[in-house]
């Protein structure tokens, strides 16, 4: 991370703040730490003690979360959220469902999430519950041959517990295109993607692809052969990710 920081990541993000604070924090300047966090490493200060707790893959690829150890709090950044979706392209379903797994196993008594109110333990559970419940319905709905286009009504019904979270309306759909997205590359066995396969194995993947999907398909502009009715993973893959920025 702090690599990427010298790269240009660090302005990247000032800019980025400056352009959605309408020129608020202009000015505002990065200062890039030296010394790398570790995992399980713990802070003095005082009487407190700050316990990190780092993660492989969950909301992002560098993420960390901060136990307050003496009052039980737990700080866990984009990973929970309470009553709230946020931008989710870069997270991982399997990944955060495994990292609120291990923090629902701390002795905690408060958590504060990256957005929403502060609150007891009960929101790790909901967070779980609801990335839990988008997956599998995502995965079950393709075993149906759904597209994810198509998802939205049932996926709905199932989150019927969730549907006073404030934006889950404007946001859902791209859960479920995210959802879809994962679960296909959990399938053709690889961890993040299927660029590490090898293009004789990847050639040989081919989905099977509704009337509708052809139509939106086509409507896209991609120009990637559909044979029969089906579509290679690595151009469907393509295809979808295209879908997460409409």
């Amino acid at each position: 991370m702090i690599k990427a920081a010298h790269a240009g990541e660090a302005e990247e993000w000032i800019e980025r703040m400056e352009r959605l604070t309408d020129h608020a924090t202009k000015g505002t300047k990065a200062v890039i730490p030296t010394e790398a966090l570790q995992d399980q490493a713990t802070i003095k200060i005082d009487n407190i003690t700050i316990k990190a707790h780092l993660v492989d893959r969950a909301h992002t690829k560098t993420d960390a979360m901060l136990e307050v150890v003496e009052d039980q709090v737990l700080f866990t950044g984009d990973i929970v959220n309470n009553e709230r979706l946020v931008v989710f392209e870069n997270g991982s379903f399997r990944g955060s469902i495994k990292t609120i797994q291990q923090a629902e196993a701390m002795s905690i008594k408060k958590v504060v999430p990256g957005h929403g109110k502060t609150a007891g333990k009960e929101a790790l559970t909901d967070n779980r519950e609801l990335l839990n419940t988008i997956y599998t319905t995502a995965q079950a709905l393709m075993e149906e041959g759904l597209e994810a286009h198509e998802m939205k009504p049932a996926m709905t019904e199932k989150l019927m517990k969730f549907q006073h979270w404030g934006n889950i309306e404007e946001e859902i759909g791209r859960y479920i295109i995210k959802a879809v997205l994962e679960a296909e590359q959990a399938l053709c066995g690889a961890n993040e993607c299927c660029e590490g396969m090898t293009t004789r194995w990847r050639d040989k993947i081919l989905f099977p692809v509704s009337r509708d999907f052809v139509s939106l398909y086509l409507r896209s502009g991609l120009e990637f052969p559909i044979l029969d009715n089906h579509l290679h993973l690595d151009n469907r893959l393509h295809f979808i990710r295209n879908l997460i920025t409409v």
